[in-house]
């Protein structure tokens, strides 16, 4: 009888173990959708400010957080930012979300090519990064790497 009582104990212990390790899954990468909204704000001859929703779906059914958001920005293939975002968001189980980014763009480079750009009316937008998706604290990288042509309003 001890025997089968000291045998009992571990084989409960790792059957309930591997029921908590099964019902834990990895989740799935954030689908990044695109852009919202696209507005510049507070131009100036070096920087200005862009206002941007980058929008994602979570595709989980369960609760995800969103954290440490780290994209560069190119317009017309020229880089004119960087972006990190460092807070946690939680998202909701089978979601669509926007994220609001407000960051400096250096406007050399747009400068430089103002004629071409004001000709065609648009601007190609390139946001390229990472961004962190996890939940009980075990985060996964998902790579961000989207373009969307942008008409521009004069």
């Amino acid at each position: 009888m001890k025997r089968s009582a000291k045998w009992a104990s571990p084989a409960l212990l790792s059957i309930s173990v591997l029921c908590i390790l099964g019902s834990c899954s990895k989740p799935k990468p954030l689908v990044f959708k695109g852009i919202n909204q696209f507005k510049i704000e507070d131009v100036g001859m070096d920087s200005s400010t862009l206002f941007t929703e980058l929008l994602f779906s979570n595709p989980n059914s369960s609760q995800v957080d969103f954290k440490k958001l780290d994209c560069q920005i190119f317009a017309n293939d020229h880089l004119v930012g960087h972006y990190q975002q460092d807070s946690v968001t939680h998202i909701l189980p089978n979601q669509d979300f926007s994220y609001p980014a407000k960051m400096k763009v250096d406007m050399k480079p747009i400068l430089k090519n103002a004629l071409s750009t004001f000709l065609s009316g648009s601007v190609t937008v390139h946001f390229l990064g990472t961004v962190k998706v996890g939940k009980g604290g075990f985060y996964m990288t998902v790579p961000i790497d989207f373009s969307r042509q942008q008409k521009l309003s004069f």
